[in-house]
């Protein structure tokens, strides 16, 4: 269980996370453990355990390698681990980074700092690691303690996006959260009831999914353009 409180601090939202369980553990050095419970939204003890035993934390210590080793992970807690950016010259890895052009005209990129990828990137859930620190963003908000807020102009050293698995007909219910979904041919931010298309693999909002009264939650597994051209084929 844990307790938040949103606060605008160093130009961005952050959201100062306390964790009962660590007060009861006494734990210091553990930012891998709770950038992982926010990141994939476990609990404490969840993310406890894995950095235990995957990442080979000890007790009150640090994780090293921590992103050679999230990114031989693909998938933990029913969500899509996947590592995301450009090779960077000033970084071992992929990373978000910002095109630059040399003396040459050669193109090149550079590592992104904190404060520039959380404007581009308000809506979705982040693994952040800088040097030496690790921490999450969720939908643009800053997610730790007070610290956390302080890694504004730092550059990154590598990002994974955590994206829940959601299965094909299962249905989404999202009333503080924003939920990605297809309108027409762009994606859009909304918030309310939504469900995966089983035709076209897309998320919809529940206006443009095909109704069925029949349904639990009167939506039927396609969305309207598909399910008219799944009705169409079968006249054929």
């Amino acid at each position: 269980m844990k307790t938040a409180q949103v606060l605008e601090t160093s130009g961005f939202k952050f959201r100062n996370v306390e964790f009962p369980e660590r007060a009861r553990l006494r734990e210091t050095n553990d930012c891998v453990v709770r950038a992982i419970a926010s990141s994939f939204d476990v609990s404490y003890m969840k993310a406890h355990r894995w950095a235990e035993s995957y990442f080979d934390r000890k007790y009150r210590k640090g994780v090293y390698m921590t992103s050679t080793k999230m990114e031989k992970c693909h998938q933990k807690f029913g969500s899509k681990i996947k590592r995301i950016g450009v090779e960077c010259r000033d970084n071992w890895g992929i990373v978000p980074g910002i095109k630059k052009r040399d003396y040459n005209g050669e193109i090149f990129y550079t590592a992104t700092t904190v404060n520039r990828f959380i404007k581009e990137h308000p809506v979705g859930r982040y693994f952040l690691i800088v040097k030496g620190h690790a921490f999450a963003v969720i939908d643009g908000i800053v997610e730790g303690n007070y610290s956390d807020a302080t890694q504004k102009r730092k550059k990154l050293r590598a990002v994974f996006k955590i994206t829940p698995i959601v299965k094909v007909g299962e249905v989404k219910f999202v009333e503080d959260k924003p939920s990605v979904v297809w309108e027409g041919e762009k994606l859009e931010v909304v918030f309310g009831e939504t469900k995966k298309c089983k035709s076209c693999g897309k998320v919809h909002k529940k206006e443009n999914m095909q109704p069925n009264v029949m349904s639990k939650d009167k939506m039927a597994t396609r969305c309207k353009p598909c399910h008219k051209a799944w009705k169409e084929s079968k006249v054929k």
